[in-house]
């Protein structure tokens, strides 16, 4: 049987949220250039990336630790 969330009080995720990013949804979500993501990427601060397919995709459960973690670096 499967749970409502009427019931149960839990959120569905919205359709149009998206589960990843690809990495230009991911540029332009975060504002920044193919040069400075590769950049980072070379320093080892970029965020981790999955393969999906082909694709290199970037998780929102990845972008969001990884935005959290540079706040705390500039500090």
């Amino acid at each position: 049987m499967v749970a409502r969330p009427e019931v149960t009080g839990r959120k569905l995720p919205s359709v149009d949220e998206p589960a990843v990013y690809t990495i230009p949804q991911f540029l332009k979500a975060h504002n920044i250039s193919y040069g400075k993501f590769y950049s980072m990427c070379k320093q080892g601060i970029g965020p981790r990336m999955m393969k999906y397919g082909t694709r290199k995709v970037i998780s929102v459960e990845e972008a969001a630790r990884w935005r959290a973690e540079r706040s705390e670096a500039k500090e």
